[in-house]
């Protein structure tokens, strides 16, 4: 039996989980806590577990009974906080965020949850000034890109109504207009990527795959999180003949855990112009094991992937 805080545990715990039998690691960790109970991390790691385990309820009361244990920890309620504000209770949240923030004053994702929060409660005229030090804060790509994004709509109303407008001209079935307008917008927003994204998607539906390359490039640099944008990346390598390209980069992101529906019948009907039918199948199966009969455009194409 290792003394707290058993090394051994994140390890054990990961492996239950990857051999079904995850319904153990909440009673590993509860044993942890019972001899450490002013541990908050320890606290935490249990919480983590059931909320892994969709036990969001039992989370929270976890975390509720570790405030007590440990004396009103910061970092319990900073892993509280979200809890309550997902149950409306914002202003309990809202005050667990600014006592965390209080001592960690330039903690970015911290922030970013802190902002998302104040929308909800109402408080619009104070969402600014916290995704401002979250920028200010050296934040890493992922909440970057969504502060930077979300500023930029605050601040620039007038620009997002352009992007809703030309969101309309494509309802209407006026791509290329669409495109033109964003064309006219990014050279004002370089760093806002959701219009990026937008406008990467529309090239490849207007053929120009060159610029959709670019487009997605530019906005995977600003917002590496951006999958729909990594389909339009493969789609625009695809539409250039460099099936190869696409199949590379397909590849690299399995391996990185980006396994969407769209993602993987993209890769598998790759896989079937590259000749590697086997290949193609294999994926072909995976995906109809993950989502199941009754969805008939997903089965339309895995007919074709499969040549029935």
């Amino acid at each position: 039996w290792e003394p707290y805080p058993k090394p051994s545990f994140d390890l054990l715990t990961d492996l239950l989980f990857e051999t079904d039998r995850s319904h153990e690691a909440p009673g590993l960790w509860r044993q942890v806590i019972d001899l450490a109970p002013e541990k908050p991390d320890a606290w935490i790691r249990y919480a983590s577990v059931l909320f892994r385990l969709e036990r969001k309820d039992d989370a929270r009361t976890a975390l509720e009974e570790a405030l007590e244990k440990t004396s009103g920890d910061l970092l319990i309620k900073r892993y509280l906080a979200p809890l309550l504000a997902a149950a409306g209770e914002y202003e309990r949240a809202m005050d667990y965020y600014e006592d965390f923030l209080d001592r960690y004053s330039d903690h970015a994702e911290t922030l970013l949850e802190y902002a998302r929060t104040l929308s909800a409660a109402g408080r619009q005229h104070e969402v600014a000034d916290a995704l401002r030090k979250a920028l200010e804060s050296n934040p890493d790509q992922h909440v970057k890109a969504h502060a930077q994004a979300w500023l930029f709509e605050l601040e620039n109303p007038k620009r997002v109504e352009a992007m809703k407008l030309a969101a309309e001209k494509v309802e209407r079935g006026d791509v290329a207009g669409a495109a033109e307008d964003l064309e006219r917008l990014v050279e004002w927003m370089p760093e806002y990527w959701k219009a990026w994204a937008f406008l990467a998607n529309l090239y490849n539906r207007l053929g120009r795959h060159t610029d959709a390359e670019g487009a997605a490039q530019h906005t995977l640099n600003l917002y590496p999180g951006s999958e729909p944008t990594y389909l339009d990346l493969a789609n625009s390598l695809i539409g250039q003949g460099r099936d190869g390209d696409a199949d590379d980069l397909l590849s690299q992101l399995e391996n990185h855990g980006l396994a969407s529906v769209p993602l993987l019948l993209t890769h598998a009907m790759v896989k079937k112009r590259l000749g590697r039918q086997d290949q193609a199948r294999s994926i072909a199966a995976a995906i109809r094991e993950a989502v199941g009969p009754g969805n008939s455009e997903v089965e339309r194409v895995l007919a074709e992937i499969e040549g029935r």
